[in-house]
């Protein structure tokens, strides 16, 4: 997350949106040449899940599992 987060302000600093030196963040050039190297790829997107919808009542018992998000 940081390596993407420092990409994305060393690209608005090469194109004159900031006037700003990371390294008077504290980096270092070989810290921020690291960064650079460590970019994880985006994460794939997941396929739309089906739900069934049917007409009873939803119950839910002691020791059911509930996933919430991803």
């Amino acid at each position: 997350m940081l390596a993407k987060e420092v990409a994305f302000i060393q690209e608005a600093i090469d194109a004159g949106e900031f006037d700003f030196d990371l390294g008077d963040a504290g980096f270092e050039e070989a810290e921020l040449k690291n960064l650079a190297e460590v970019r994880a790829p985006e994460p794939e997107e997941e396929p739309p899940r089906e739900l069934t919808v049917t007409k009873e009542p939803a119950v839910c018992r002691a020791s059911d599992r509930w996933m919430l998000g991803p």
